[in-house]
């Protein structure tokens, strides 16, 4: 999000539940479909999401927005954006969110998911010359995020309880960049941010993670046919993990880095017609060492109107401190026959990895503008995995506390190969003035093979865990002059290996604009099903919840 990455070291995902911003100050949000490891570094090996918000001179007066409904319980913003004289523009917000619970999977028990958050941010652009650019960004967050979670439990009683919990969740985050324009083909920026994560668990584990990055990009025109863009950059991560009796890490505290260089040459071999990208990341960290992570990428403009493209890509997805440092008990069970008197727990012990997960990527694409505004998009990929995780069974042992028992790990591993390939298909239609289509449809299939001489887990539970078939069609209508309305129609297939069936769903919305500043808004989400069941972890898992329909009303005011 505006250069700083939200992506936790801690297990390669996001906590999107403390993410947040004014969707109106939102300018674009970029989906880079495969591999982007070559600009974005490890980890970027399936894509990448780059969230980019309006500059302060676009967000001049005054915004207020508030929000009520059933699963969006109420929700209010203010932002207001002025200037200190011609250069220097700045905004400040202000935003407040309550989001109810959803139901587990008998249709009426509260699931205790229950979330609030208040947060307050600045954003500051300054332009201190013809050429120079300063740009500063802050966010303060503070809410609580109730969870329940099966908890392996052999006192008391053996077996699985569920434990419901308040997690208090805090940070902070600012960073600074300055942009120096060179001429109309060259420009360098230099960027730093700091990043503070806080969440308070009373049953798993108390994190604190400190980030420090720092970017440096310079790109520029050489013989009017090399347009090259180069960086470096430098991110220093400490971590401290206090966990419980579920999850804890060994080491609780460490601190790692990571050291990068990139560079790309998109080199125009016809002007207007041809051209190749190549380029690769240069990078250094404390998991497995150095790694370098190259992509090649042919364009042709087929005419002014139509894009052919091809590329070949290496990715790599670097282990995290949830792969090598980690222990979390996943179940517990009375004496078993074979394992003695002592009753059993189940836990995933994370292990060292020198070699990160890797793809090769094989992507093509075509890609045409029609008519007034119409577009048509098709992509193809294939992918060839190696190294991916596995969990394989580890040798057993006794622990003593709380009570006697016997340990069978699971271990992680990255042993696994596999393949993936699909097809990509989107296309707009700007049927008239009033009314806009967009349709999307993918297939994606994955095959994996299980580990040669191992005890790793079926890859076809994998397999089972990502939808084949999707497909959506918005509509955007323009009803009168001051009533518009938005659907969003789709299906997503059966994930068989979380026992979720396959749905249709739709989302409408109704908005009406009375006078120039004032819009109100009615939105109906997820209206075809009362509740639904949509994913859930097949290792460790919090308690499977649904996802219900919901309804709310929002009104917004500039001035």
């Amino acid at each position: 999000m505006d250069g700083r990455t939200i992506y936790t070291p801690l297990f390669s995902g996001v906590y999107w539940d403390v993410q947040d911003t004014l969707l109106e100050d939102i300018e674009r949000i970029e989906v880079i479909r495969g591999p982007a490891t070559a600009v974005w570094g490890g980890n970027a090996m399936n894509g990448v999401i780059n969230i980019i918000t309006k500059a302060a001179r676009d967000t001049q007066g005054g915004l207020l927005t508030a929000s009520v409904g059933t699963e969006v319980e109420r929700q209010v913003a203010l932002r207001y954006g002025d200037k200190i004289g011609e250069d220097f523009f700045y905004r400040l917000y202000g935003k407040y969110k309550k989001y109810d619970s959803s139901v587990d999977m008998t249709d009426t028990n509260d699931s205790f998911d229950e979330n609030d958050l208040n947060q307050v941010g600045l954003r500051v652009d300054w332009q201190l010359s013809e050429k120079n650019n300063l740009e500063f960004h802050g966010d303060l967050y503070k809410g609580q995020v109730e969870q329940r979670q099966p908890v392996a439990m052999l006192v008391p009683t053996i077996g699985i309880s569920d434990v419901e919990r308040e997690n208090q969740v805090s940070g902070f985050n600012l960073l600074g960049k300055w942009t120096h324009t060179v001429s109309d083909t060259a420009n360098w920026s230099l960027q730093a941010y700091y990043d503070r994560a806080k969440r308070q668990d009373t049953s798993t584990v108390d994190t604190k993670v400190d980030t420090l990055d720092i970017d440096f990009k310079h790109q520029f025109t050489m013989a009017d046919r090399h347009h090259i863009i180069w960086g470096t950059g430098y991110r220093r991560v400490l971590d401290d993990l206090r966990g419980k009796y579920t999850v804890s890490y060994t080491p609780e505290r460490r601190l790692t880095h990571r050291y990068n260089a990139f560079f790309q040459d998109e080199i125009i071999l016809l002007p207007n017609k041809f051209s190749v990208i190549i380029g690769s990341q240069f990078e250094h960290n404390d998991f497995t060492g150095f790694e370098m992570q190259p992509n090649i990428r042919l364009k042709w403009n087929v005419d002014e109107t139509s894009l052919a493209w091809a590329s070949v890509s290496k990715g790599l997805g670097v282990a995290d401190r949830s792969n090598e440092d980690v222990r979390v008990n996943i179940r517990a069970a009375p004496p078993t026959p074979g394992f003695g008197p002592l009753p059993i727990l189940v836990a995933f012990v994370g292990s060292d990895s020198k070699q990160p997960e890797k793809v090769i990527a094989y992507e093509m694409g075509y890609r045409t503008f029609f008519g007034k505004r119409n577009l048509f998009d098709i992509s193809l990929f294939y992918n060839d995995y190696s190294r991916l995780r596995t969990n394989e069974s580890g040798a057993d042992f006794v622990e003593t506390s709380p009570v006697p028992h016997v340990v069978l790990p699971i271990v992680g591993g990255f042993e696994k190969e596999g393949e993936s390939y699909g097809i990509e298909i989107a296309a707009e239609w700007f049927v008239n003035e009033q009314l806009t289509l967009k349709g999307h449809y993918s297939y994606y299939e994955l095959d994996l093979e299980p580990p040669k001489g191992t005890t790793a887990t079926m890859p076809e539970l994998a397999e089972g865990l990502s939808p084949q078939h999707q497909a959506s069609l918005s509509t955007l209508y323009q009803l009168t002059d001051d009533i518009t309305v938005d659907t969003w129609l789709r299906y997503v297939d059966e994930l068989p290996n979380n026992d979720v069936n396959s749905y249709i769903d739709m989302d409408i919305k109704l908005t009406w604009q009375p006078v120039h500043n004032v819009e109100l808004s009615l939105v109906g989400q997820n209206l075809l099903e009362g509740a639904r069941h949509e994913y859930g972890d097949d290792l460790v898992s919090n308690a499977p919840t649904q996802v219900e329909r919901g309804v709310y009303v929002k009104a917004l005011l500039k001035f």
